[in-house]
């Protein structure tokens, strides 16, 4: 007997997309200068591929990352995400981006407020700090000047992550 459109079929996952419900978008950022203080760059992942952007300017390793959240929102807006989760293992800019601890700098407090005026027309945004080891971008980042198995580096403004290393 066939199985009616309605009845789920073992085996499978079904999903429901409901009216007025987005889904979140999740970016990676990470952001270096070597050396410290030093030349800024930044990356971010999204949708399996890594951005980056090497013309930041100079500044220590929290306004590299810094940096790297506010080019992540930029990636957002342009994308036409609604729903947005930043993911980065910087605990100070997380948290102070999340308002969950205070932003005294003040070399920082351009950062957060930039972050703000970024971040309005985003209709939900979240941050959620994790290791080193598990931030996409700072893979990407470390890994972009490494030689791949053709000899050629990793240099190119983006690029695609491999699935093996996608969380």
């Amino acid at each position: 007997m066939p199985q009616s459109a309605s009845a789920p079929v073992a085996g499978v996952c079904h999903l429901r997309y409901e009216r007025g419900v987005t889904r979140r978008s999740t970016y990676f950022f990470d952001g270096g200068s070597r050396p410290n203080p030093g030349p800024v760059e930044v990356a971010v992942v999204s949708r399996g591929l890594a951005h980056f952007r090497d013309d930041v300017g100079s500044g220590d390793n929290s306004q590299a990352e810094w940096s790297a959240l506010l080019f992540a929102a930029e990636i957002a807006v342009a994308q036409g995400a609604s729903n947005v989760l930043f993911v980065g293992d910087s605990s100070l800019v997380v948290h102070q981006a999340s308002g969950a601890w205070p932003c005294r700098s003040v070399q920082l407090q351009s950062y957060h407020a930039a972050l703000q005026d970024l971040i309005a027309p985003l209709e939900k945004v979240a941050f959620r700090h994790v290791a080193r080891s598990k931030n996409l971008a700072g893979i990407a980042l470390a890994r972009r000047h490494l030689p791949d198995w053709s000899g050629t580096n990793h240099a190119d403004r983006t690029a695609a992550i491999p699935a093996s290393d996608r969380r």
